[in-house]
């Protein structure tokens, strides 16, 4: 018998970016789930060996956060083995979290196929800086490497359409030229979270402000032309999620999104027309 769980993308509706700490970044993010999904099935070994299918993409095992995920695991609790398929919607690369989201989604997979009720935030913390969060979705501010959670429960829902920007951008990449250029912009997080709570999309536009499109637009110059093309058709509020490449844009309905799409697509641009989603464990 196959376990199946759903592993949503994310998207960062603004993210301050401090100073190293220990070697990483600080961050102060404002996080929200959203439609698309990774679908997980599993089915428990009789021995120890994991095994892991991901259609359209060949990551090295030593490279694969899910293995790492099942491996980790299993070791944690003593369990066997699984048989993992991963069927990828969620792009790799772009901010959206698709990798976070797999791990999480692997352990989620394993607690439930082997019955195993424990805290697995110790296991997720190990895996990523925002593998915790996945592990529950929903909006939510994170602080710290990202795993300094705050859940923020129940928030009005709201249309949004994703620009699937070609080229991606390297985190690492980005962040290293983030520290060169010297620039960071602050959203007050306070701020957008009350203005979220109140529908007040067009104030929340204000500090939907991500500290790292610069680099990421340096160093994908098809992020500042999708951007422009974004901006004329008139959101809520947009921006970029993570280091990009992925842009977001918020509608007021489900109508304008579509409406929004369909023009974007005209103009050359892959985009998901998708929604937010609460609390998914």
């Amino acid at each position: 018998m196959k376990t199946v769980v759903k592993s949503y993308a994310k998207i960062n509706l603004s993210l301050n970016v401090y100073g190293l700490n220990n070697g990483y970044h600080d961050l102060d993010t404002v996080v929200v789930s959203v439609g698309l999904a990774d679908t997980i099935k599993l089915k428990k070994r009789k021995d120890k060996e994991i095994k892991i299918k991901m259609k359209g993409y060949d990551i090295p095992l030593k490279e694969n956060n899910a293995y790492k995920a099942a491996k980790l695991f299993e070791d944690e609790f003593a369990t066997n083995g699984a048989d993992i398929e991963i069927i990828k919607k969620i792009p790799i690369g772009g901010g959206l979290g698709g990798s976070s989201a797999d791990s999480a989604g692997v352990l989620r997979a394993m607690a439930k196929a082997y019955g195993i009720s424990s805290d697995l935030k110790p296991l997720a913390d190990k895996l990523g800086s925002d593998t915790a969060y996945q592990l529950s979705g929903g909006f939510a501010r994170l602080k710290g490497r990202g795993t300094d959670i705050e859940i923020l429960k129940d928030p009005p829902s709201f249309y949004v359409v994703l620009a699937l920007v070609g080229g991606g951008v390297n985190t690492k990449e980005c962040y290293a030229l983030f520290d060169r250029l010297n620039r960071a912009e602050l959203a007050d997080n306070d701020k957008l979270i009350e203005d979220i709570f109140a529908a007040s999309f067009g104030e929340a536009a204000k500090n939907c402000i991500n500290g790292l499109y610069y680099p990421a637009a340096e160093l994908n110059s098809e992020i500042n032309r999708s951007y422009e093309k974004i901006k004329k058709t008139c959101p809520c509020m947009s921006g970029m999620t993570g280091s990009g490449s992925t842009l977001f844009a918020v509608y007021g309905s489900r109508k304008e999104a579509y409406r929004a799409a369909k023009k974007l697509k005209g103009d050359g641009l892959n985009v998901v027309v998708t929604k937010t989603i609460k609390l998914y464990n």
